[in-house]
């Protein structure tokens, strides 16, 4: 009945063993507790990359950045924000899907947006030496959306369980037949020098990565990314700033 599943795109090859990812369960901590519980610690930076908002435009939808969402609710951006605290005093304590004039559609969750995966890789192939030797992992419960999950092999972390591709960075983000988007929830090279998270239930991506490589993405002027304390909560009660 395979014919009958959407097809997945990045369709990425299975990797031949778990052993490439055993070193990740010994330096995560916990489940949801902080960002160490979505990337490894030992690293000398940590950073969070929010998923834009889109507002309809002219030329089609264009992205709004949380800190413009934040701005205009009188809000403080800061690297722990929460949207539904961005939110909250415009929309009586919900997460809306959209504020007129504003944004149309909120922040995905679960997925970081296309055009976004192929910006940050770009930026992040300039800090590693193995960009030919990648390693991806997408959480089981989307389903069978490539043929390969059914040999993948798997990375069990608390509450989830993620396949396992092995790929160049380029194949990320190359040209694929037409199917459904969804990034991979977890990569990392071979040489070990970053590490991407993008946890199912969230609608940031929180990366561990060299000195360098946070100058990078900090200045950034397609990515919208904070420094955060690895020790930083993730959840949607972590956020207890009020106004400015």
């Amino acid at each position: 009945m395979r014919e009958h599943v959407p097809r997945g795109r990045p369709e990425l090859p299975p990797a031949a063993s778990a052993e490439p990812a055993q070193w990740i369960p010994a330096r995560t901590h916990g489940f949801a507790r902080s960002v160490l519980s979505l990337v490894p610690d030992g690293f000398p930076c940590y950073v969070r990359l929010f998923h834009p908002c889109l507002i309809a435009g002219p030329a089609g939808p264009r992205p709004v950045r949380w800190r413009e969402v934040a701005e205009a609710n009188r809000k403080t951006v800061h690297a722990g924000m929460q949207f539904t605290t961005v939110v909250r005093d415009a929309t009586a304590g919900r997460r809306p899907d959209h504020l007129p004039g504003l944004y149309d559609v909120p922040p995905v969750t679960g997925t970081l947006p296309e055009s976004t995966t192929a910006t940050l890789a770009a930026t992040l192939a300039a800090h590693t030496t193995t960009t030919d030797e990648c390693w991806f992992g997408r959480w089981e419960g989307y389903g069978p959306m490539f043929a390969a999950d059914e040999v993948a092999p798997t990375l069990s972390l608390p509450y989830r369980r993620y396949h396992l591709f092995t790929a160049s960075l380029a194949a990320l983000t190359a040209d694929n037949a037409p199917g459904i988007w969804q990034s991979p929830n977890l990569w990392w090279p071979r040489d070990r020098s970053w590490f991407v998270a993008t946890e199912v239930d969230l609608d940031s991506t929180y990366l561990a990565v060299s000195g360098e490589c946070a100058a990078d993405l900090l200045t950034s002027d397609e990515l919208e990314i904070l420094a955060i304390d690895p020790s930083a909560g993730v959840d949607i009660n972590s956020d207890t700033t009020g106004r400015p």
